[in-house]
């Protein structure tokens, strides 16, 4: 396979413990596209949902998981695909939220409270 859109990442900078034997970690090429997208889905999510507070999802202390995950992603979509995916996640976190504690809809439904259960 030829790859266009990512590199190699150097086995040395990262702990390869949990990869498939004979793997090789790739990166997209375009990885500040796709922190955008995903700053910019924590954005809106903080705008029209709630805040994000110390939230990291996709981004990592090294790499950001959309970047390893779809290395050769075409360039002009890897930065919506960023997005969805974080959007996705903040919504899976929610829904893990939802079965811990009781959630309350304002009525004005422009925002998402978490109540505490009493």
């Amino acid at each position: 396979m030829e790859f266009r859109y990512s590199t190699l990442v150097p086995p040395a900078s990262y702990d390869d413990e949990n990869l498939c034997t004979g793997y090789t970690l790739r990166i997209h090429k375009d990885e500040e596209l796709v922190d955008l997208g995903t700053l910019r889905a924590q954005e809106d999510w903080s705008r029209h949902v709630g805040p994000v507070g110390f939230y990291k999802g996709s981004l990592g202390a090294k790499f950001n998981f959309v970047s390893l995950a779809l290395p050769e992603c075409l360039p002009d979509r890897i930065e919506i695909i960023a997005y969805i995916n974080e959007v996705i996640f903040l919504h899976d976190d929610i829904v893990e939220d939802v079965n811990k504690q009781r959630v309350c809809f304002p009525s004005s439904c422009q925002a998402l409270k978490v109540c505490d259960q009493h």
